[in-house]
Order: C-alpha cells, then sequence, then structure tokens
C-alpha cells in the first residue's frame, strides 16, 4: 500500500461541481493501492455511509469529512465584503469528530444557511474536538488573506474586492484557526494545478490558466512562509473533482447546468472554447487545466515552490490519526 494519501476529494454528492460516483471512486483508489482515502463534499456529508461502506469492501480506510462553508466574520449575518463566505476541509480523526461534523453541518443548514450552509470560527470553537483541519484552496481563508477576495453586493448590484490582508494580519487568521483545534491538527494545504503542455489554449484559456496557476503559486508560497513562523505543517493535495483527466469536460456541463448557461450549438464534448457568463454577465474563471483528478502517488510527486517535501510529510502523518 502507497503512503500516499488524497485527502480533499469530491464526489457526485458536490452537486452542480463534481461528477464521479462513490463505488467509481473507491475502484479507481484501490487501483492505485492507496491504504487510505477522505471525502470532502462541498457542505454536506450525505455521501459519508456510502462511502464508508464502500472502503471497507475494498480493504481502504475511508476518512470522513466535509469541505466546510465558514464566513469569516459570522454566519448569523449575509454574505458581505466585511463577511464573505470561504472553504475550511474538516475531517474526522475519530468518533467524537464525526459527530462533531456533524453537529457543525446541522447548524449551518439551520442558524447559518445564506446561499450556501456556513459555519464560523465561534461554532467551530465549540465543536473542534476530534477534528483535522486544512486551509482548503485559493477560496479558503489562507488563500483569501493573500489574494483578497470579491463579493456580489446586491444593493449596489455590482461585485466589489477587498484587497490583500497584510503579513502580520495573515498570520493572526492562521494563528486564530490553529489554536481552535488539538495538537497537530491543523495544517495549510497547497496546491498546484500547472499544466504540462499549455500551448492548445487560447488566450482567454491561458489568461484563465495563468490567473489559477500564479495564484497557486502566490499561496504556496505564503503558506511556506507562514507555516515556518508559526509551527504550521503544510499539506500536499490536488482537490479532485473527476476520476481522469478526459473527464474534465463531463464537469464543466454540469458547472454549466449550475450557472444556467446553454452551451453552445454542436457540444461535443469540448468545453475549453465556450465563455461562461454569470447571471451578472461577468465572465466565469473556469478550471482548465484537466489537472483536477484522482492522481496517483508518482504523479503527486511534483514541485511546488520548494514545498514537496513538508506537504508530503504532513499527508504521511496525518492520515494514521484519522477515524478508522
Amino acid at each position: 500500500m502507497t503512503e500516499f494519501v488524497h485527502t480533499h476529494v469530491h464526489s457526485s454528492y458536490s452537486l452542480g461541481d463534481a461528477t464521479t460516483k462513490i463505488p467509481d471512486l473507491v475502484h479507481r483508489a484501490k487501483e492505485l493501492n492507496m491504504g487510505a482515502l477522505a471525502l470532502t463534499d462541498h457542505g454536506t456529508m450525505a455521501g459519508a455511509v456510502e462511502f464508508y461502506k464502500e472502503c471497507k469492501k475494498a480493504g481502504i480506510k475511508p476518512i470522513l469529512g466535509c469541505e466546510m462553508y465558514m464566513a469569516w466574520k459570522s454566519a448569523r449575518e449575509p454574505k458581505s465584503l466585511e463577511n464573505p463566505t470561504g472553504h475550511l476541509i474538516l475531517l474526522a480523526k475519530d468518533e467524537t469528530g464525526y459527530r462533531n461534523l456533524c453537529a457543525l453541518l446541522e447548524w449551518a443548514n439551520r442558524f447559518g444557511f445564506h446561499y450556501d450552509p456556513r459555519i464560523d470560527l465561534e461554532i467551530l470553537s465549540k465543536h473542534s474536538r476530534g477534528l483535522v483541519a486544512t486551509t482548503s484552496c485559493v477560496g479558503g481563508p489562507l488563500g483569501k488573506a493573500v489574494l483578497g477576495w470579491k463579493v456580489y453586493d446586491h444593493k449596489l448590484k455590482e461585485r466589489v474586492s477587498q484587497p490583500a490582508l497584510g503579513e502580520e494580519a495573515l498570520e493572526q487568521t492562521l494563528g486564530q484557526l490553529r489554536d481552535l483545534f488539538e495538537k497537530d491538527s491543523f495544517f495549510l494545504e497547497v496546491q498546484n494545478h500547472k499544466m504540462a503542455n499549455h500551448s492548445g489554449l487560447t488566450d482567454r484559456q491561458f489568461d484563465d490558466y495563468k490567473w489559477l496557476r500564479d495564484a497557486q503559486t502566490e499561496v504556496a508560497k505564503a503558506a511556506l512562509r507562514a507555516g515556518r513562523r508559526l509551527g504550521i505543517p503544510l499539506v500536499g493535495v490536488n482537490d479532485c473533482h473527476y476520476l481522469s483527466r478526459d473527464m474534465m469536460d463531463t464537469r464543466q456541463v454540469i458547472l454549466a447546468v449550475g450557472d444556467k448557461q446553454l452551451l453552445p450549438n454542436g457540444f461535443e464534448g469540448e468545453f475549453r472554447d465556450w465563455k461562461a457568463k454569470t447571471e451578472h454577465e461577468e465572465e466565469v474563471v473556469r478550471e482548465i487545466t484537466g489537472e483536477m483528478y484522482l492522481k496517483s502517488p508518482e504523479e503527486m510527486l511534483w514541485p511546488c515552490t520548494g514545498t514537496s517535501s513538508p506537504s508530503f510529510s504532513g499527508t504521511h502523518s496525518r492520515s494514521p490519526r484519522c477515524a478508522r
């Protein structure tokens, strides 16, 4: 069995965002000789029971988790420029962690729902035992602090921007999150979806790709600096949304459905030249790398601003502490 563990994985229960059916996901993990696998769907654990049973049948250790929606200040207040929503990965180490995950999701749906079921620091502080947390993608607390964020203002009927936080505010935010969890249970997540060959992209596609590439690089560098100063380990992940590179276009179809967009006439699986727009006529930056799939451990040995070694030590050490 390989030691590498995917800890940021979506299934078709991430409605409108991922395409992978759980039996296929577990089967592929078995083919890759993986001893453990996490499931972290967006704002739900609806697939947890099916995932657990499939993993047990396959002899794989299931790690139950969720990519939570987290309000920057209060989940009881609507989204705003001062109170944006980000992502946070939570994984259950044991039964206590599993029960706390369930409690957080119940609270998020009852009291924190505004477009998405959200939690905040206050409720998380009451239900953090037995959980491992990572800072998720560029839309997580680390990414938002480094890159800034945009929010659609319903009163102004336009998108407004918040610039990036400074180093001091960034480290204060990360330190606050770290202190919510038990020792060695908080990680800075780094991702790298660089394409081996982007020569076939149009100019607009390359602009979208360049934004993602540069954003992930900037976040990874900030994670390395902050991790060293604060003593927080890094973890390398791939944010898996489909099983293989050739399934990217299938995901783009369900993204179009979620955006209420029509596909171009004659669409036959080639999605990369289609301009997606939101309801507010703003072009959407879509993932066009084809890299967000369940990669083998060998494929995960990517260079990421010199962070490969600490990232993998974090991934290795975390898995045995998660739920059996």
